[in-house]
């Protein structure tokens, strides 16, 4: 039997008093094209949904992150903020220091020369002191 010859059966054949054993042969056929277009809709709407709930999550993570972000913003705004504050404040101690430095310096100057001069007072006041008891001791007698 060639093929044109199992055609020809094929076509001149009773369908109809078959259709119980066309229906047995064909309905695995029909159910797997049928279970595999279900399939492949179930995976495009699963995956629809998938994608779906992947760009919600994703969208949450942005906004989170938007915010986290927004605040670490101003928690830098505000610490430069602070930053500048102390800095103006440290230069002006430093500056005010270096003007109490430089008074002090004098001070010490001046302390120093007073105390130069008192101790050179103070030889003056014994010598004059000596000088006054022998003055004193010599108009005794008179």
């Amino acid at each position: 039997m060639d093929y044109l010859s199992i055609i020809y059966l094929l076509a001149t054949m009773n369908w109809i008093e078959y259709w119980r054993e066309i229906g047995l042969l064909a309905s695995p056929i029909v159910g797997w094209f049928i279970g595999r277009k279900s399939n492949a809709i179930k995976l495009k709407t699963e995956g629809a949904d998938s994608i779906a709930a992947l760009q919600k999550i994703y969208d949450k993570y942005i906004e989170h992150n938007s915010e986290v972000t927004e605040e670490l913003r101003k928690r830098v705004s505000q610490i430069e903020t602070t930053n500048r504050d102390l800095q103006k404040n440290f230069n002006d101690l430093q500056f005010n220091y270096s003007i109490v430095l430089g008074n002090s310096l004098k001070f010490e100057e001046k302390y120093n020369l007073l105390t130069k001069e008192y101790e050179q007072l103070r030889i003056d006041y014994d010598k004059l002191k000596v000088e006054f008891e022998i003055y004193k001791e010599e108009n005794k007698s008179e």
